[in-house]
Parts: C-alpha cells; sequence; structure tokens
C-alpha cells in the first residue's frame, strides 16, 4: 500500500520546502516523524502483528518483540481460552506461586506476564500493536490516502524546524483537515455485517476464544 515511494516523497517535500539542499537525511528524518505521529494516533490493520509464545512451568513472565507498543488481546490456544487483561498495578497483587492455566494477563518491561503461572507448556498467541519500522525505500505501507498526510505533516516539522512558523502552522492546520477527511481502517469496515451482541454470564464466556462457541 501507498502510492508514492520514499524517493517521491523527499523530492517533494524537498520543494515544497522551497527547493532547498537540505538533504535526504534532514527529510527522512521530518518524515519519519511523521509517520510516527499518525501510527501513534491512529491504529492501521497493517501495524497487528502476532507473536507466538511457548510457555514454561513456574515460569511467569515471556518476552515480547521489541517492535510491541502494545497488545490487543492474548489467546492460549492450547486450551481454546481467551485471557483477560489487568493493569499492571492490580497484577501486582495476585500470588505468582499459584500454578495452572493462565487466565490473566497484563504487560509491562517488554514483557507478557501470566497468572496463574503456567504449570505445563502452553502455546499462547499475542495480538500485539506493533510500530513503524525502519523506513528506507519502497512505499509508505499505510493506505494510499493517508500519502499527502505524510507530506502535509513532515511539511510542518520541516518549516517550524526552518523557524518558519507560519509555514509550519499552514501545513499543520493542512495535516488535521486532511487526517478528519480520511476513514480509519475501523471505519473503513464498518459496513460489514457484524455478530449479534453476546451477553456474558459468567468467567468462562468472558474467556471463550470464539465466536462461534456463542453460536448454535
Amino acid at each position: 500500500m501507498g502510492r508514492m515511494i520514499l524517493t517521491a516523497f523527499e523530492s517533494e517535500l524537498e520543494s515544497m520546502l522551497g527547493g532547498r539542499s537540505i538533504g535526504n537525511t534532514r527529510i527522512d528524518r521530518w518524515l519519519l516523524m511523521a509517520v510516527d505521529e499518525i501510527t501513534g494516533a491512529i491504529d492501521f490493520e497493517s501495524l497487528l502483528e502476532t507473536q507466538s509464545v511457548s510457555t514454561a512451568d513456574g515460569t511467569v513472565s515471556y518476552s515480547l518483540d521489541a517492535n510491541c507498543v502494545g497488545i490487543s488481546t492474548v489467546f492460549d490456544t492450547t486450551n481454546g481460552k481467551r485471557l483477560l487483561w489487568t493493569p499492571p498495578q492490580n497484577f501486582m497483587a495476585y500470588d505468582d506461586t499459584t500454578e495452572g492455566n493462565p487466565k490473566i494477563y497484563t504487560r509491562f518491561g517488554g514483557k507478557v506476564y501470566l497468572w496463574p503461572t503456567p504449570d505445563d507448556v502452553y502455546t499462547v498467541k499475542v495480538l500485539k500493536r506493533i510500530q513503524y519500522g525502519v523506513w528506507t525505500t519502497g512505499a509508505l505501507g499505510l493506505p494510499n490516502q493517508w500519502d499527502p498526510v505524510i507530506l502535509a505533516l513532515a511539511a510542518h516539522y520541516g518549516f517550524g524546524a526552518l523557524e518558519e512558523l507560519e509555514q509550519s502552522a499552514f501545513w499543520f492546520n493542512r495535516a488535521m483537515a486532511l487526517i478528519r477527511s480520511r476513514n480509519t481502517d475501523y471505519e473503513n469496515d464498518s459496513d460489514a455485517e457484524p455478530l449479534p451482541i453476546m451477553v456474558v454470564n459468567s468467567w468462562e464466556d468472558l474467556m471463550k476464544m470464539k465466536d462461534s462457541d456463542y453460536l448454535s
């Protein structure tokens, strides 16, 4: 995805900044700042990944990949159960000597923590939100309609660094207008027929992994 490749972004931004011979090192920095701004505020499906974790008897924490910035869901695929999230402050109150099938998870320090502490080898699948990687060539990897937003935000950062604050403010306002006119991935999928609302009646209902578990 993305219509423009990096070299096209570089030449276009250089032109927007008045054709100055700034060099791609600084231009790429402003482009990546714009990418980080957008991907830090908006959820993109292309920035969701899964990571499989194999538990070990008596081990409570497991390292996450360095690109993980958040966890959307954790599944215990061995037992067919969805784990429930609790904040780290609550997790600290759980007794880590209690062992069994994991039911609760939290994340801190680059690791996912499970409770009860696993008493066996289980396969746990983590659906995680990742940060955008290093953009060195090719297209951006986000939907095409976000290319102009990245350019506008990069121009805002560039003019700000060059101390041309009126131009910086202009491009910031332009970027905000473009953002408001775009659909997110969630909105693009919103016309799909959803599953019916399901009523949770028990702890087991909360931990069911598949929607089909509720349907007959």
